[in-house]
């Protein structure tokens, strides 16, 4: 955490890097992230290993575009170049590119925003959960399920 704050200061990015150690998760996550995507800002999950990724989903509903790791579930939540960018974080350089390239193309960073809150918001609330179990039983009855 000092190494990071002490590169906040050298590099003067106060108001643009936001670290926080608590935060209230009901009431200050889904404002934070909102925050930052009227700020326009990016949603960066840089974990190594991911098995589902629910942040990404909360930032992406709240109109938060994402850059996250290739590996787990980003997989099935991102689709590369549409609603967000997958990287693979062992490559800082191609980390920092899908970043910059959100900060600094206003069009592309609209579509990431829209996009992805449009995909959080059809797969991953209750009525959307609903529908896909729907679907599924559907096809079961029909026989027509495949996994």
């Amino acid at each position: 955490m000092k190494e990071m704050q002490s590169l906040v200061d050298k590099y003067r990015l106060e108001g643009k890097v936001y670290i926080r150690r608590y935060v209230e998760f009901e009431t200050e996550v889904p404002e934070f992230y909102r925050t930052v995507a009227r700020s326009r800002g990016v949603f960066i999950n840089p974990a190594f290993i991911e098995p589902f990724g629910l942040a990404i989903i909360e930032a992406a509903s709240c109109g938060l575009p994402v850059v996250a790791t290739d590996s787990g579930g980003p997989r099935e939540i991102i689709t590369n170049g549409k609603d967000g960018f997958l990287v693979n974080v062992g490559n800082t350089k191609a980390m920092q590119a899908a970043v910059r390239k959100l900060l600094q193309d206003p069009g592309l960073w609209d579509k990431f925003s829209r996009a992805g809150r449009e995909n959080a918001l059809r797969h991953y609330t209750w009525s959307g959960m609903a529908r896909k179990e729907v679907d599924i039983f559907k096809g079961i009855l029909r026989g027509s399920f495949n996994p």
